[in-house]
């Protein structure tokens, strides 16, 4: 019992301090809760699609990393990387140096998701770093976070792609590049890092083959010719661990074995070699300045969001404009519109059919369900602490204690609404968690009432509990694994 009004009285407080954090804006209006009150479940989406994306394909890691870096570069952190090329514009897409780019699809798939939920909220370029960052954690690499609040630029023309680096770069020019956008050449070679996870084709390092290279191992120099016989587009991991976030590729480098000589050339040149050496030798020491330069490159040249929107789509197509604009010429003119510009009907027009009628009569304002939040959640608070005094009386204790939670549970209705909140909780992340909470707390109501056994009322309350804590983790990034993997370090222990 005293867990369970703890737990409500630590959730209200993290909430009131998310709150006042969320006020604190940083460099150009950037936030770490930017979203916390306009699309409060948007990391969390974005989240659990790479997750499940990863798990499907362990080498799209690297593709949404390096995505990110490519988007950054080049006229900012602006997703500009995903707008489509047009007749009269050859975009960013379509460089040469950008054609073996990954994972769009999972950033469609995010933003698909989250206009859903939170339409013209979140922008293309804060899904892009996100998942970005949540690439690098279910790699292996390390927990972060990062402000949001960044706006979609327009531009995306290829030759502004003369801006990334070449594969044929030395340090010196690696660093003189980087530097451009204000990076220090500790923060270049930590970025430079982000090479443990992922592939290049032959094309981007067959120069070093024609001639013997004094930086490469020659047995390596033997593996690379064999994996070049396969043609330009024959792939090579970067280190042996390609799927995962970790040192080892800094060790290559030690080895000579660096797959570039844009790579190698950061052991070779005596202004970055010991830079290697120390991530070589210190895994924990790279992860921390890696996290430290990706939050820095997030926030290259951010668009304020006066001239640049929110896109509702990732790819903005230029076509698309035209023919709306042709379409309202017609109009003017006295044309017929085609029939396939009307709104089309809903897939399914039944779904939810109750609870879009429910939503669509309840417009609250966010002040409205501000309140309404605060009344229902210390109302739950309230009831818990009063079935406190009435333990003993097992039908008091029952109804009080259920109501109580059901108050608090859906005090979230107010913030999100209720379709929203009960599609989160029957997503399959935490429906089987949605389901114990609600069958125990069935159970402790019918011991209390029916049963009257204090003893089964309070295991059934320690069973809701437990599923109730397993069910809020699901909320926040990373909670769960954390958890289970304390969980596993503190029985996974031989006496």
């Amino acid at each position: 019992m005293a867990k369970m009004v703890m737990s409500n009285i630590v959730g209200m407080l993290l909430f009131m301090e998310m709150i006042v954090s969320g006020f604190r804006f940083g460099v150009d209006g950037l936030s770490m809760d930017y979203y916390l009150m306009r699309c409060p479940f948007a990391e969390q989406i974005v989240k659990n699609i790479v997750s499940r994306a990863l798990q499907d394909d362990p080498t799209l890691a690297a593709g949404l990393v390096r995505m990110h870096f490519h988007d950054c570069f080049i006229e900012g952190c602006d997703a500009s990387i995903l707008i489509d090329s047009t007749k009269d514009n050859t975009a960013e897409k379509d460089s040469p140096a950008n054609l073996s780019l990954r994972g769009y699809e999972v950033i469609d798939e995010a933003k698909e998701e989250i206009e859903n939920q939170c339409p013209g909220v979140v922008s293309c370029a804060d899904i892009v770093a996100m998942a970005a960052r949540d690439a690098v954690f279910f790699a292996g690499g390390p927990v972060y976070d990062i402000p949001k609040g960044r706006k979609d630029g327009r531009r995306s023309k290829i030759e502004d792609t003369i801006n990334l680096p070449f594969p044929t770069f030395n340090a010196s020019e690696l660093i003189r590049q980087f530097g451009q956008h204000g990076f220090t050449a500790q923060e270049m070679v930590a970025l430079s890092g982000a090479h443990t996870l992922g592939v290049a084709r032959c094309a981007t390092f067959k120069n070093r083959l024609s001639s013997s290279d004094p930086t490469m191992d020659s047995e390596f120099a033997k593996t690379l010719s064999k994996t070049c016989r396969g043609g330009d587009n024959a792939e090579q991991p970067f280190d042996p661990t390609s799927n995962t976030f970790d040192n080892l590729y800094f060790s290559t480098l030690q080895r000579k074995s660096g797959l570039l000589f844009s790579d190698q050339t950061l052991f070779t040149s005596p202004r970055t070699r010991a830079i290697v050496n120390g991530y070589a030798f210190n895994e924990a020491m790279f992860f921390f300045d890696f996290q430290q330069a990706m939050v820095k490159m997030g926030l290259l040249d951010v668009k304020d969001g006066s001239k640049d929107p929110v896109r509702r789509k990732t790819e903005q197509r230029e076509m698309e404009k035209m023919n709306q604009a042709f379409e309202k010429m017609k109009m003017l003119v006295g044309m017929e519109v085609e029939d396939e510009e009307q709104a089309p009907e809903p897939e399914d027009a039944n779904s939810f059919s109750f609870m879009d009628d429910f939503n669509r009569h309840c417009t609250l304002s966010t002040k409205q369900r501000l309140y309404g939040f605060a009344i229902c959640f210390v109302s739950g608070l309230a009831c818990t602490l009063l079935s406190m005094l009435v333990f003993f009386n097992p039908i008091k204790f029952g109804i009080t204690f259920t109501f109580g939670n059901l108050l608090s549970l859906g005090s979230t209705a107010f913030l999100i609404g209720p379709k929203r909140q009960v599609t989160m909780m029957l997503d399959p992340v935490r429906i089987y968690a949605t389901a114990l909470y609600l069958a125990s707390i069935i159970i402790a109501l019918f011991c209390a009432l029916y049963v009257h056994n204090k003893l089964l009322t309070l295991l059934a309350i320690i069973l809701e509990f437990g599923a109730l804590v397993w069910y809020s983790l699901s909320y926040i990034p990373f909670a769960r694994s954390m958890v289970s993997k304390v969980m596993v370090a503190c029985f996974d222990t031989e006496f």
